[in-house]
């Protein structure tokens, strides 16, 4: 499965490519959202999947989830919103945004891929 993976902290990146390519996903890693939307935009091979950080620098998680739901080429891409501001009313926000599923850090890697399940559509 081809994941994009959309995180500003640097080390949260690389652990959650860690974890998914462990799992034999391959992950393209955008440290912000310009770059994610410019990457599942391009017309290459499309993504299976969008893991995406809510607080992002610049253009937030959720207004580059709004975008890609506009777009015909990745309006039915799953995505899985994470944040660790744990904001109240936060989840349903990204639900409203177009998320498919909403993960609150910090995560274990069972989580993660418990999510990742879900988003997809799994149990």
């Amino acid at each position: 499965m081809k994941i994009l993976v959309v995180e500003d902290d640097p080390d949260n990146l690389e652990m959650i490519c860690v974890i998914l390519g462990a799992e034999g996903h391959q992950t393209v890693a955008c440290p912000d959202a310009h770059k994610a939307l410019a990457a599942a935009l391009d017309g290459g091979d499309p993504f299976d999947l969008a893991v995406m950080d809510v607080c992002l620098p610049g253009l937030d998680g959720l207004e580059a989830i709004r975008r890609l739901r506009a777009d015909e080429r990745t309006n039915a891409l799953p995505v899985l919103c994470l944040s660790g501001s744990a904001r109240l009313g936060e989840a349903e926000e990204a639900r409203r945004s177009g998320a498919n599923h909403y993960l609150a850090k910090p995560f274990r890697r069972k989580e993660l891929l418990a999510a990742i399940d879900r988003t997809l559509g799994g149990s």
